[in-house]
């Protein structure tokens, strides 16, 4: 049984040395596919920046993981198992000392959350 492939890439990534510099920086973008095939190809809300500073490609594999959760069996006896790919994104910031808050992830999906 082959397992299958993942791949996520960052595309657009300030470099470590500017991750407190990003006004104007290109829109960063999250790209994930399976197996060859896309599944995910959005811009993110706001600038991240690539944790190393030797890295200088302008496509990035971020830090990434899938995690599996075992739920107890059910009815019929099998355990129901969920999956999840989880991406480690670093924020980047127009300067130093300052704090962004996320009110979602993708800047053209999903609905922003509102705290008041």
């Amino acid at each position: 049984l082959k397992s299958p492939s993942i791949t996520c890439a960052l595309k657009n990534a300030s470099p470590f040395p500017s991750r407190h510099s990003t006004v104007g920086s290109p829109e960063s973008i999250l790209k994930i596919t399976f197996d060859g095939r896309p599944v995910l190809e959005e811009i993110l809300q706001h600038d991240v920046y690539i944790n190393d500073e030797e890295e200088t490609e302008p496509e990035h594999s971020p830090e990434w993981e899938v995690v599996t959760y075992y739920k107890p069996s059910d009815e019929s006896g099998g355990d129901a198992v969920e999956r999840y790919l989880t991406v480690t994104l670093e924020k980047a910031t127009p300067s130093s000392n300052v704090v962004i808050w996320w009110t979602k992830v993708f800047r053209d999906v999903g609905e922003e959350v509102v705290v008041e």
